[in-house]
């Protein structure tokens, strides 16, 4: 068994402003990574430098030489090609994405929006990701988990998440995804249709069933990352997202013997997704 990635984030959650920098930075200076360089380019300290060359990594937007030259991604390109400045929220719905289904670089995300428990605390959390972590991993570092934990729920919710002053909130904030009930206790929250885009749902569920054009809708919430667990979806809103991409022509629905089996018609690329959505917003 290995030892699990915890507290790689330096105790920073992202901030506003910092992947935008970090794409169009990385971008042109391929060095703004190596030695002490982090804070000439991004104007950051040490440590919130090193924090954001992991987040970096964690959404999937960035990758890193063993010399530590850093080199966009696929997903950072598009990011770069579509929305530089990461204005829309199509951009951190897919950085959502792509970070949540990273088990590897952010296992407690992972595990946060796969589990099935809607309301829960910290300790709740620290214990069923303990057990978890436990049966696939060597035994963590407690105070680790404990910041992971923290860090994760920082970055979903704030007080005050759309206000575009506050530079010390995550912008993930702002998909409202999480919300707190009382002084300790969060609850998930499913997100509005007219946030959350109908060809980002289809990626998440084309990244689930790689291996077959049919199934049924009844198994979609089966499986890790399908996107009713990574969007905090419900039955009925997955239902109307399906009879979306019914209409764009990407999958059909038919009902037999009393099942919703679905079929893919027309598999997607993340750029023909991105190019697709700018399109229809000229």
């Amino acid at each position: 068994m290995e030892n699990i990635k915890l507290k790689r984030h330096e105790t920073f959650s992202i901030r506003e402003g910092w992947l935008e920098k970090a794409i169009n930075i990385i971008k042109e200076y391929p060095d703004c990574f190596k030695g002490n360089e982090g804070p000439k380019y991004f104007g950051l300290g040490s440590n919130m430098c090193k924090s954001l060359r992991y987040w970096c990594i964690a959404c999937g937007i960035a990758e890193f030489s063993q010399k530590g030259e850093a080199k966009l991604t696929d997903n950072g390109l598009l990011l770069y090609k579509y929305d530089k400045y990461l204005d829309d929220d199509f951009s951190w719905w897919m950085l959502h994405f792509w970070l949540c289904i990273n088990e590897k670089e952010a296992p407690i995300f992972n595990m946060l929006f796969n589990m099935d428990y809607k309301k829960f605390d910290k300790t709740f959390l620290f214990n069923i990701f303990y057990d978890e972590i436990c049966t696939k991993y060597l035994e963590p570092n407690k105070s680790s988990l404990e910041s992971d934990i923290s860090i994760v729920l920082k970055s979903y919710y704030s007080n005050d998440s759309s206000n575009p002053e506050d530079n010390l909130s995550c912008p993930f904030g702002k998909l409202k995804l999480l919300n707190m009930i009382d002084a300790k206790t969060y609850e998930k929250l499913s997100p509005s249709m007219n946030s959350l885009d109908y060809r980002i749902v289809y990626l998440a569920l084309l990244n689930v069933f790689k291996e077959t054009k049919d199934f049924n809708v009844e198994d979609i919430g089966l499986y890790n990352n399908n996107p009713m667990k990574i969007f905090n979806l419900t039955k009925s809103s997955m239902f109307v997202y399906l009879d979306e991409m019914k209409k764009a022509g990407y999958l059909s629905v038919i009902k037999t013997a009393g099942l919703n089996t679905v079929h893919i018609l027309n598999e997607i690329t993340y750029e023909e997704a991105f190019k697709s959505y700018f399109k229809d917003k000229e």
